[in-house]
């Protein structure tokens, strides 16, 4: 590393300090917490090991966990060698250009002639021979139903069998050569309904825990239909001017239901499921039918805020009605270990606790997709890895919002998505 450089990142101001470590190509959220006494901790030479934003974790969690203040986080980092993050940061790089190059092909339009539909690309990795390498994955999805408007053959007659990426600036650039290209189709679908259920209790006087099931009543006197739709609560996060709320998918309360008008959102009692906790859906964000060939599988905000008459938890819904007070949300898991590559879990109403692996990673939008079972009714649930252990308790850090899926696929946001989206801290 040339002196210069390293002379700017030990006793350079701020701004200078993150002009050479952009040069390097350091990620955004890397950069928006990164000091120069967390990078000497870190690693004597950014251009061997480079910084990652593992996660951001409260500092003051006991406070948090009592709803007494709004959740301040500090960033926990980790390294990476800079051949491996080369490569990763490189097959992401042209992944989002291919995706730019079948846009301008093919539209976004969803109503003319030309446009993609539910076709995205992603990075995964494959084995080959006896080696593991990043690939490109273009999906053609067909959600809910729809099918893309461009076929999956003319789909891959557009394609390269390879790309390349390239990282960093200047000198300090990286290019990645022939990163393969490979196609799947998909069939999945909004995870909301279903019949058989978990964490169906009414938890008044006691707060609304992580992963509880909660039901969204239709009709009433202005409509003439009846309606319930089923799903699940992820987590609390704060809002500015409505203090501690819960955060579940868009599409779990969506109104846009022809015929019906929404009253609450509640959770059931249990076991005839009528009444319980109430509450008002305060923000949501939904990228509906007539956009969602702007965004990859219609997801990339699937997000909504409501706040609950007997306030919130950030413990998890246990399947007996309590809370499981051996698990805790402490913060949230950083985009660049989503693409790194992590192990997740997820908790929804229907299907309970299922785990798996992050399989493909669409930096156009910060979706991503993990081989875990779920099933209608799992929808806005949380999605987490382990934090650390201590003293009998694991804490948590959200990746997402359960959005869509299948019997092995589970997709959906990155939470960051969801936190600009609604304007939240979790």
């Amino acid at each position: 590393m040339r002196k210069t450089l390293k002379r700017t990142l030990r006793s350079g101001g701020r701004r200078q300090f993150l002009k050479a470590l952009s040069t390097l190509g350091l990620s955004g959220s890397a950069l928006q917490y990164l000091s120069q006494d967390t990078l000497a901790q870190l690693t004597d030479n950014p251009k061997d090991e480079v910084p990652r934003l593992k996660a951001l974790h409260h500092e003051n969690h006991d406070a948090v966990l009592a709803g007494e203040e709004k959740p301040k986080r500090k960033p926990v980092y980790y390294t990476i060698p800079r051949d491996e993050w080369a490569v990763t940061e490189g097959a992401h790089e042209a992944s989002r250009r291919l995706f730019s190059q079948f846009r301008s092909r093919f539209g976004t339009d969803c109503t003319g002639e030309k446009g993609l539909g539910y076709v995205t690309t992603g990075v995964t990795d494959r084995v080959n021979g006896h080696k593991r390498e990043k690939s490109i994955v273009v999906q053609h999805v067909t959600f809910d139903g729809d099918e893309p408007q461009v076929d999956f053959e003319r789909l891959k007659d557009a394609s390269p069998a390879t790309m390349s990426g390239s990282v960093g600036q200047g000198d300090y650039e990286e290019q990645v050569q022939d990163v393969p290209v490979t196609f799947e189709k998909k069939e999945v679908s909004t995870l909301a309904g279903g019949d058989e259920w978990h964490y169906d209790y009414d938890y008044s006087g006691k707060g609304t825990p992580c992963g509880a099931q909660v039901e969204v009543k239709y009709g009433g006197e202005t409509s003439d239909k009846e309606a319930i739709a089923t799903g699940t609560v992820a987590c609390p996060a704060y809002h500015d001017n409505h203090g501690f709320v819960m955060l579940t998918a868009a599409h779990v309360v969506d109104d846009n239901y022809e015929g019906y008008e929404k009253e609450d959102i509640y959770n059931p009692d249990h076991p005839d499921k009528q009444g319980g906790t109430r509450g008002d859906t305060l923000k949501k964000n939904f990228t509906s039918q007539s956009t969602k060939c702007n965004s990859s599988n219609g997801r990339s905000n699937d997000s909504a805020i409501a706040k609950f008459t007997d306030g919130h938890t950030y413990k998890f819904a246990a399947d007996d009605g309590t809370y499981n007070n051996g698990w805790e949300v402490y913060g949230i898991l950083g985009w660049d270990k989503i693409k790194d590559g992590a192990s997740l879990t997820k908790q929804g109403a229907r299907t309970g606790v299922t785990s798996g692996s992050v399989t493909c990673v669409d930096s156009n939008y910060n979706v991503f997709q993990t081989d875990t079972t779920s099933n209608s009714g799992d929808s806005g649930g949380p999605r987490f890895t382990e934090t650390y252990y201590e003293s009998g308790t694991s804490f948590k850090s959200v990746a997402g919002v359960v959005s869509y899926g299948n019997s092995s696929v589970l997709g959906g946001p990155h939470i960051g998505n969801a936190e600009s989206a609604m304007n939240v801290t979790i």
